[in-house]
């Protein structure tokens, strides 16, 4: 019995220390732990900031790209520019202790950070979106949105989306995303055709973020 004790004790002590270099073993950006980093970790970490994904300790620890001791999009947005070779990412293997400050659910920022040479589209563009989708949900035979909303609510992710040079897809059904030349009331009968939900579904209000960045404009569209 005895010998027996001794033995589990033994292998407990062997797990116990073979854990955090397991959970160490995995590169920085990669959240989804699948032995490689690519957009799909940006996307998560996307996901996981607007409460559509949840990530446990290990994960905020390696979602942190940037090393600020925080989750935010500029985490993706420094994923995605150190998959195009624009940058790279902390040479630093993530340690699992302490976890970085999580933010699930940023408040909006009506302000973020602007880079040099990007181009923020204001309300006056937003709306021309907004009758471009009113046209085609009018072909549709849908209600028309009765407002719109701004842009603060997806600003950020359409800065990091831009930096990063990759069109992420839409992480919700109501939502478009474009990288395109293409803008205004185009925009929105385009969002419309091509999201059954933007173009059809039972919402009364559209938002729209739109840059323009080393000549392509990159905007994401949402109907609440």
């Amino acid at each position: 019995m005895k010998k027996t004790l001794s033995l589990l004790l033994g292998l407990m002590l062997i797990f116990s220390a073979l854990s955090p270099a397991l959970a160490e073993g995995y590169e920085l950006g990669d959240v989804d732990r699948n032995g490689s980093v690519s957009a799909a970790d940006a996307a998560l970490i996307l996901r996981y900031l607007v409460g559509l994904a949840t990530l446990d300790d290990d994960q905020l620890i390696l979602a942190d790209a940037n090393l600020d001791k925080k989750v935010t999009a500029a985490d993706a947005a420094a994923i995605l520019r150190a998959l195009v070779k624009l940058d790279t990412l902390p040479p630093s293997k993530p340690t699992m202790t302490p976890a970085p400050t999580a933010e699930p659910t940023p408040t909006p920022v009506p302000t973020p950070f602007i880079p040099a040479g990007m181009k923020v589209e204001g309300d006056d563009y937003g709306l021309k979106v907004l009758e471009g989708v009113n046209e085609a949900r009018e072909i549709f035979g849908s209600a028309p949105l009765i407002s719109y909303g701004g842009s603060a609510l997806l600003l950020e992710r359409c800065i990091a989306m831009a930096l990063g040079g990759v069109l992420l897809g839409p992480i919700v059904p109501n939502e478009a995303t474009s990288k395109s030349h293409d803008g205004g009331k185009t925009m929105g009968i385009m969002c419309a055709v091509h999201s059954w939900e933007i173009g059809s579904g039972d919402y009364t209000t559209l938002y729209v973020a739109s840059v323009l960045y080393n000549g392509t404009r990159w905007t994401i569209v949402r109907a609440e």
